[in-house]
């Protein structure tokens, strides 16, 4: 537990991890989600690193998987 901040910090500085706001509107509350390297996708950067992401996340419509 000592080094849990630095964990998260280290994770989340290389983009490998993100949590972003959503709203379930089914509950009519605020959560958040977690993502990995997996589910973000880098839109712009320099050499001072990702200024703009896009968040993909996994969801059924009519039957059918998509992102």
């Amino acid at each position: 537990m000592s080094v849990g901040q630095a964990t998260v910090l280290r994770a989340f500085g290389l983009s490998t991890d993100a949590w972003a706001l959503w709203i379930d509107l089914n509950t009519r509350k605020v959560r958040i989600r977690y993502y990995d390297a997996r589910m973000i996708i880098p839109l712009t950067w320099d050499e001072d690193g990702i200024t703009e992401c896009a968040f993909v996340a996994r969801a059924f419509y009519l039957g059918q998987a998509v992102d």
